[in-house]
């Protein structure tokens, strides 16, 4: 318990420091990108809201989540961000965090975009170790890979994979449609439909740069 809260301890702190240290050849500090994104979750007669904010400045990633990684559960994370390519582009941020709430634990995850052309696959995983059982752990990942034949659209394919700890891995997949106008973008999800019980998601989303 104590390597793993050194460890996030270390992880955050170089993330942050060097954000902030971090300049441009031309001697200016880098701005701050932040982004805000509901998910709205439609399961059988349930309904429940997950809101992220992020904020990144060069290479330095901040990151709180409510109601991600459990219900009435807060949790906020610190990474370092890795870019750039040409054809194929990609953004990587490792990243480490602490979740309080009704799960409470150390988080290890990270985020990744590949780009080429049209296409693009993201995905964000996370695993998290509890504070009072091993019971609370889990692994948990989220997938997209999507093909935008505009600006403004794109559509693919989406699933998630949950693995609590001593039982058996969890799959939900299905389709994804988005939409986007300027710094604003919508999508749709729809999983397992064929299945007995398929759910809709919506992500609500809005960046903008300082």
């Amino acid at each position: 318990m104590k390597k793993q809260f050194v460890l996030s301890f270390i992880l955050i702190s170089f993330a942050f420091i060097t954000g902030i240290s971090a300049q441009t050849e031309t001697g200016e500090k880098p701005k701050w990108n932040h982004y805000f994104e509901s998910d709205f979750y439609f399961y059988s007669d349930d309904f429940y809201v997950l809101p992220m904010y992020r904020a990144d400045r060069n290479h330095l990633h901040l990151e709180a989540r409510y109601n991600y990684e459990d219900f009435q559960t807060f949790s906020a994370w610190g990474g370092y961000n890795f870019f750039g390519g040409e054809k194929l582009g990609y953004f990587i941020t490792p990243m480490t965090g602490l979740a309080f709430g009704n799960t409470s634990g150390f988080l290890f995850g990270g985020e990744m975009t590949f780009t080429l052309g049209g296409f693009e696959l993201y995905n964000e995983s996370e695993y998290l170790a509890g504070f009072d059982s091993k019971q609370d752990n889990f692994f948990y990942a989220w997938t997209d890979f999507t093909w935008s034949p505009t600006d403004w659209l794109s559509f693919g394919y989406s699933s998630q994979i949950t693995k609590p700890i001593l039982t058996d891995y969890e799959f939900s997949n299905g389709f994804v449609l988005g939409g986007a106008y300027k710094n604003f973008g919508l999508s749709g999800y729809l999983y397992d439909v064929w299945t007995d019980e398929p759910f809709v998601m919506f992500a609500l989303s809005f960046s903008f740069p300082e």
